[in-house]
């Protein structure tokens, strides 16, 4: 598909970044190459390729390199922790490590590294690029997820699956030439993979965002404007954020095609993109085990009341609706646990088949009255809202899903309960209508050394911090006295939600008259506001960013750009730039 597209008009931009672009002549031959020095390496095909480098146009050479050097890549987001970048070396043993010069110190010494120091290196090797016969079944990608067992597991997906997506896409939502295909999402969620080769197989230009983009949604605006975005992807509580830190009248009418995924789509979200966008807003389903996509709906143009659906099969896919007793589940408006077939499934995950066992089944083995079809249980309770189009209802289990990532607690839980001091650990998720807060309630050990309940959260945020990736760290921790649980022994989430005001409440501010801007950080994290406090390390995330920036911008009597605070997120740092912002506006520098 890629050398197809390739072929056809060769001088057409098909990359690009912030520092340079490359046409379709120039991205083949650029692969080939690379793929060659990673053959030349040591690469062979069926092996695995760990990809370590920051959104650029290296990012995407490594990973086609690696595709046509016949293995399958693992792209690995540069935000995650040490540990979490060593777990996942050590659990799918790469043949090479593909990174950039600035990211080399963080890869362990026993791994094969490959440096992608800059396009001129890979463009003088004079190699060609080798011949390899690719099959359907051959691996394609990983993506690793969230596991209940406390660590991370990878699903194996292969390139019919990828290609059958592609597909898909192309028909369901036609891009042309004149198409930008923004590749902003963090490489650890798949529907990066969606952004990356939809694009390149399409025929549109895709446009690398620079790194760590997701929360900067000034630049993310700029950027819509400057490169002509027509093409977007965004998880619902992202697409939330944005549209709140954005001036009402800010319209995106150049926006083609806005895909919502990786999390429930709210109506009231959907109408407030459609009062700023005659675009079409495609609300999209699929675990990361179904090759990105499963279903997808294209929601009315007024929305009006419609309720938002999670669609139709898409190309290739099966989709079947069982009750508890593995009976089909036909009639509308009656749910039921989701299970999914056909091309697009993985082979199943890494190293783990016990865990694919309990996950992969064949129908006629839940019910001998179905078909033996190879389907993957989803967990995710739907409904037939209408014959053939599905409403998404909740889990069966308690997994979670945070900015398009899948979470299971039970790995965040074990992560804490390895810190000295803790007892017990649990975590909920408090939902709004767009977006899901993370909660972390720890239950300290008693008759063991003393430990201050100060010390002992600041291990916990440590070891959080340390060992999960960002997305996965919940916001607040809460101590209590014990876990509740309903009558049948299982944790009780409502009750466990309902003690966090009353742990939370009136936490002091250190400083002995805190300005306005103090009082809003205190306020906001629950924490003291100290000098050196960090925004997102002491809790602060994405949403809670925009509504100290709205308190920030309503008291200055004009808008404070929200890049202001990631770029500085220590207090002292934050306030001194905000002085020379607010001092450089008013002279009209």
């Amino acid at each position: 598909m890629l050398e197809e597209t390739w072929r056809t008009s060769p001088s057409a931009v098909a990359l690009a970044d912030a520092r340079r672009s490359l046409d379709r002549a120039e991205l083949s031959s650029r692969v080939r190459q690379l793929a060659a020095e990673i053959g030349a390496a040591g690469v062979r095909p069926g092996d695995i390729v760990a990809v370590y480098v920051e959104r650029s146009v290296e990012l995407v050479l490594a990973q086609l390199a690696v595709l046509f050097a016949g293995a399958a890549h693992v792209a690995i987001d540069p935000d995650d922790p040490l540990s979490r970048l060593e777990y996942i070396l050590d659990d799918c043993a790469p043949a090479l490590v593909v990174c950039s010069r600035s990211l080399l110190d963080r890869v362990p010494k026993q791994h094969e590294v490959y440096v992608i120091d800059d396009a001129e290196r890979t463009a003088a090797s004079g190699h060609d690029g080798p011949a390899v016969d690719i099959k359907g079944s051959d691996g394609a990608y990983l993506i690793y997820t969230s596991g209940t067992t406390g660590a991370p597991k990878a699903s194996l997906i292969t390139h019919a699956g990828l290609s059958s997506r592609l597909r898909w896409l192309q028909d369901f939502c036609p891009m042309s030439e004149s198409d930008v295909v923004l590749y902003k999402t963090a490489c650890g969620f798949d529907v990066s993979v969606a952004e990356l080769y939809w694009a390149l197989t399409a025929g549109g230009k895709l446009f690398c965002a620079r790194p760590g983009v997701q929360r900067d949604t000034d630049y993310l605006a700029e950027v819509l404007v400057e490169q002509g975005v027509t093409i977007l992807h965004y998880v619902p509580s992202l697409l939330d954020l944005f549209l709140a830190s954005r001036p009402a009248d800010e319209r995106y009418d150049s926006v083609r095609y806005l895909l919502a995924g990786g999390e429930a789509l709210s109506p009231e979200l959907v109408k407030r993109w459609q009062e700023r966008s005659t675009g079409e807003v495609i609300n999209m389903y699929g675990p990361s085990e179904c090759s990105v996509y499963t279903t997808a709906w294209k929601c009315p143009h007024p929305l009006g009341e419609r309720r938002v659906l999670i669609g139709e099969a898409v190309a290739e896919t099966g989709l079947w609706v069982l009750d508890a007793d593995g009976n089909r589940v036909e009639a509308l408006d009656q749910p039921g646990e989701l299970y999914v077939s056909g091309v697009g499934l993985a082979r199943g995950y890494l190293g783990r088949e016990e865990l694919t066992n309990a996950r992969f089944h064949s129908l006629a083995d839940l019910n001998p009255q179905l078909p033996p079809v190879r389907v993957y249980r989803t967990g995710d309770v739907v409904a037939w809202a209408e014959p053939g189009l599905l409403e998404y209802r909740g889990r069966a289990d308690r997994q979670l899903k945070v900015r398009g990532y899948r979470i299971e607690p039970e790995e965040i839980e074990a992560a804490v309960r390895a810190v000295p001091g803790v007892a017990q650990s649990a975590v909920a998720a408090r939902r709004g209508d767009d977006a899901v807060e993370l909660l972390l309630f720890i239950v300290p050990q008693r008759g063991g050394p003393e430990i201050e309940t100060a010390d002992l959260l600041a291990s916990v945020r440590e070891a959080v911090h340390d060992r999960l990736p960002p997305y996965m760290q919940p916001r607040r921790v809460v101590v209590v006295d014990g876990l509740p649980l309903s009558p049948n022994g299982k944790l009780d989430e409502g009750a466990l939600l309902a003690l966090a005001p009353e742990a939370e409440a009136g936490q002091p501010v250190t400083a002995d008259e805190p300005t306005s801007l103090e009082r809003a950080w205190s306020t906001l994290l629950n924490t003291p506001a100290t000098a050196d406090s960090d925004f997102f390390l002491a809790g602060g995330d994405s949403f809670l960013a925009v509504r100290l920036m709205k308190e920030i911008s309503a008291e200055a009597g004009q808008r404070v750009p929200i890049r202001l605070l990631f770029t500085n997120p220590v207090l002292a740092d934050f306030r001194r730039e905000l002085e020379r912002y607010l001092a450089g506006t008013a002279s009209g520098s």
